[in-house]
């Protein structure tokens, strides 16, 4: 089901005075009128006030050149859409098939990204930085607003609109279903040993640069490593795994020290090779798809992948290489994030035939 959203990273809009306030819980409608000549767009409160018109837009459009128009003549970027249909079904037709729909606005889910990203940048889950604050948790953090966290993008080379919001997209799916881990709780973890007691502040660190690199480039032939979370049967946020080309050289993520990595080994937290890293890729994949809102579903998927986890028969023949494991992890988690992932080459068509149930939540 392809819903049409404009995400952004404010939380309010205002428009000129006499014209619609547009504010989370707004509901409009637009009218979609298209034919060889292009697409046009007329969006109206339910009342009937007209609120903008859109044209221009070609004929074979793709839905997210109607979002980015739209997003620009409404100026409403810093809200989320849902478009629905006439019957109450979300949209799922091409641009060039839309006839009359509602929308539903409300507001982005970056709240939790905007504090870590201010986290990050104050160096506050860095147990060695002066301004390490143990008591850090995002839900007692205070709210942090667009423009710090513009800034803090912008001091990172982010200040591209469209990539800033693929990598608030990617950082906030990683760091989400992290902070549910006990391993992420600060004031824990510094009753550890050394090396464990930096892991939030260096993973984050990691996928930051995860983000990043899924915000601006192409899938890689030779990939970095990548760590992702994983979920029990269910549910429950209980482990990580790690994704590497060269699982016997450059098994963990370039920024993680050697104190870390060190303790990582210890517990049995490193890259897998063959038929293991092919379980593991299952068993991530499911993860990043687990919704609260289909917490049903997603347990049933959940317990197959942990199915196929533990089974020992080969899972696919000839085995798919190192590399195409690491590349189909990284091209997982954008597709999880809802991104069209580009890869340089092309990816394994066995192993991506074989992961599609795991990517589309098991359709």
């Amino acid at each position: 089901m392809l819903a049409l959203r404009l995400e952004h990273i404010l939380d309010i809009f205002c428009a000129c005075a006499g014209v619609m306030q547009i504010v989370a819980g707004s509901s409009l409608a637009a009218l979609v009128c298209s034919d060889t000549s292009g697409i046009k767009v007329d969006c109206y409160s339910l009342a009937g006030e007209a609120l903008c018109h859109v044209d221009g837009l070609p004929a074979d459009a793709s839905l997210e050149q109607v979002e980015n128009a739209l997003k620009a003549d409404l100026g409403v970027g810093r809200f989320c859409f849902d478009m629905f249909d006439d019957s109450g079904e979300k949209v799922k037709s091409k641009s060039s098939e839309l006839a009359r729909i509602v929308i539903v606005v409300r507001a982005n889910g970056f709240e939790l990204c905007r504090k870590h990203l201010a986290a990050m940048a104050d160096a506050a889950s860095n147990p060695k930085s002066a301004q390490f604050n143990r008591s850090w948790t995002a839900k007692t953090a205070p709210e942090v607003d667009n423009l710090q966290s513009m800034r803090v993008l912008e001091s990172w080379g982010m200040s591209d609109g469209v990539a800033s919001i693929k990598f608030m997209k990617v950082y906030s799916h990683l760091v989400s279903p992290a902070e549910e881990w006990n391993m992420f709780n600060l004031a824990l973890m510094q009753n550890f040993d050394p090396g464990l007691k930096t892991l939030k502040h260096e993973m984050c660190q990691h996928w930051l640069e995860v983000a990043q690199v899924s915000a601006t480039e192409r899938v890689s032939r030779l990939p970095a490593p990548l760590v992702l979370m994983c979920r029990s049967e269910r549910g429950a946020v209980i482990d990580c795994t790690g994704f590497s080309i060269d699982p016997t050289r450059l098994q963990f993520p370039a920024n993680f020290s050697k104190e870390l990595q060190y303790s990582l080994h210890l517990n049995d937290k490193h890259a897998r090779s063959g038929a293991a890293a092919l379980r593991h890729l299952v068993l991530s994949s499911a993860s990043q798809e687990w919704e609260e809102e289909r917490k049903g579903m997603s347990n049933e998927v959940m317990q197959e992948a942990f199915r196929v986890h533990v089974q020992n028969e080969e899972l696919l023949s000839p085995p798919p290489s190192q590399e195409d494991l690491v590349r189909m992890a990284h091209a997982q988690l954008r597709l999880s994030c809802g991104l069209v992932p580009e890869v340089e080459g092309r990816l394994a068509q066995p192993l991506l035939a074989f992961m599609a149930p795991s990517c589309c939540g098991g359709t």
